[in-house]
């Protein structure tokens, strides 16, 4: 199917998510930070402390007080609104496996930064499907995108209407609301091969409709393959590790960024071997940069190490090193409107 406009030789587009998680691997309540939640436009972000959730713009720090009936330890946070995060934990009551079951009560939940309260989610958002795993995505209409990993369709909520949307989306898919469109990546199998499909559909009404479908080939012997967009939807960075074949035996892992507009290929790196590889990559906010999160693994005097390491490079010519690679623990990296880079637990070291 061919692409209107600016889209006519796309080869995979920008999800300029409104709401990107960087969540936490550890789930201890001892963790100065937990699930850290940036917005769509870098400028403010937002993540558990204990039994507060704090909300940080450039006015400052704002934080709410949650109880447990909302909040636990390993819920998830979206920012939804300038002054609303929503916190999801699925909800789970009478399981023999849980040593506090008064934990196991937590549902979703909408915290208002102006009220400073947390209002159920289902008075504030009624008829939509938010399980602990639901990726949401607030758009500047008032739309609210929610997918559900493992479930293939997509929800749209506005105003208390909820609308299926007219395509299917797979376990990892990005999605976007730029302007009048409405933008979807998500890897597909066709033919028994693994693709990236970018699906467009039109923000104008309600709910969106369906425009155009484009997949990207992917390469044959790709495995944990992701995707990731610049803010401004100029360019689409593909990362993952490729699996060694009788004919092809080395392991490796692979990074490109290609021109949205065009297809052309900007920036590309391959790393032999099961490492380094590409855990999480994001753009800089005007797209010129980028930062790659990379998991390095050695054997130094007869012992196994792993790091992970910080690489930033530069996009306007051949993907020129920023920086020396900074050794972090995270397993995701997002940056900011004003250049600092966020970790899991806070900002990235310098």
């Amino acid at each position: 199917m061919h692409w209107r406009g600016r889209f006519a030789l796309v080869v995979v587009a920008e999800l300029l998510a409104v709401g990107c998680k960087a969540s936490s691997r550890s789930s201890s309540g001892n963790a100065a930070w937990l699930e850290l939640t940036v917005a769509s436009d870098r400028a403010s972000y937002a993540y558990q402390r204990g039994d507060f959730v704090v909300l940080h713009s450039a006015a400052g720090d704002r934080k709410v007080r949650v109880g447990t009936g909302c909040l636990l330890g390993d819920s998830t946070l979206h920012i939804i609104g300038p002054d609303r995060v929503l916190a999801l934990k699925q909800l789970v009551k009478g399981d023999p496996l849980d040593q506090h079951p008064e934990r196991a009560d937590a549902a979703p939940c909408v915290i208002d930064f102006e009220t400073r309260e947390a209002r159920p989610a289902t008075e504030l958002l009624p008829g939509l499907r938010l399980g602990s795993d639901a990726e949401v995505v607030a758009g500047r209409s008032g739309n609210l995108y929610v997918h559900t990993r493992g479930e293939p369709h997509a929800q749209v909520w506005r105003d208390g209407q909820v609308r299926p949307l007219e395509f299917e989306m797979s376990e990892h898919c990005d999605l976007v609301e730029s302007g009048d469109a409405v933008t979807s990546a998500c890897f597909d199998d066709v033919g028994g091969r693994t693709v990236l499909a970018l699906r467009q559909l039109g923000a104008a009404g309600f709910p969106p409709q369906p425009i155009a479908t484009l997949h990207f080939a992917l390469p044959e012997r790709r495995h944990d393959v992701e995707a990731r967009l610049s803010r401004d939807g100029r360019f689409v960075a593909v990362f993952g590790h490729i699996r060694a074949t009788g004919t092809t035996p080395a392991d490796e892992s692979f990074l490109q960024v290609r021109d949205t507009a065009t297809g052309e290929l900007r920036f590309e790196q391959h790393e032999q071997g099961r490492t380094p590889s590409f855990i999480d990559v994001d753009f800089a906010p005007d797209g010129e940069a980028l930062v790659a999160l990379m998991q390095v693994s050695y054997s130094e005097g007869g012992v196994y190490r792993g790091e992970r390491w910080l690489q930033r490079y530069d996009l306007t010519g051949k993907g020129t090193r920023l920086a020396t690679a900074t050794s972090v623990q995270s397993y995701a990296v997002r940056w900011l409107a004003d250049g600092q880079l966020m970790c899991e637990r806070g900002p990235c070291p310098k």
